[in-house]
């Protein structure tokens, strides 16, 4: 008991001579740095906490087997002639629109090479598809 006490008293000490005595300046600011929350770093970041991109971002498609580029956004019940192309690994692009949720997906509008259409942002199994380029 003893031992507990003379600790507690040594660290009062210590604290009384960091301040210099003055415990209102001690507690007045914290000694650590405060985690921004998300909705700060998406500010920063000037876009919205929930998305990934916004108009004029370079992107690049991520997938190996390539991603589909569709005249409208969602891929279920769709005519043949929805599928514009399919556009390799590694292209880049821009965000030009979007987002649109479809068929439980996110969609973008997207120009590659000029050609402008949507893309999903990920598969329906969770793959990434697309990125912001250089990232």
């Amino acid at each position: 008991m003893t031992f507990a006490v003379l600790v507690l008293c040594s660290l009062a000490a210590v604290v009384i001579f960091l301040t210099g005595g003055n415990l209102e300046e001690f507690r007045a600011a914290p000694s650590w740095t405060p985690i921004a929350p998300a909705e700060a770093i998406a500010q920063t970041n000037n876009r919205p906490e929930d998305q990934s991109f916004v108009n004029g971002d370079a992107i690049a498609v991520a997938y190996a087997g390539g991603v589909n580029l569709r005249r409208t956004p969602g891929f279920q019940n769709k005519l043949p002639g929805d599928t514009l192309r399919t556009v390799p690994e590694g292209a880049a692009g821009t965000i030009t629109g979007g987002p649109v949720e479809q068929d439980g997906l996110r969609w973008w509008q997207v120009r590659f090479d000029g050609e402008e259409g949507w893309m999903a942002e990920r598969s329906s199994q969770g793959r990434v598809l697309l990125v912001l380029q250089g990232a």
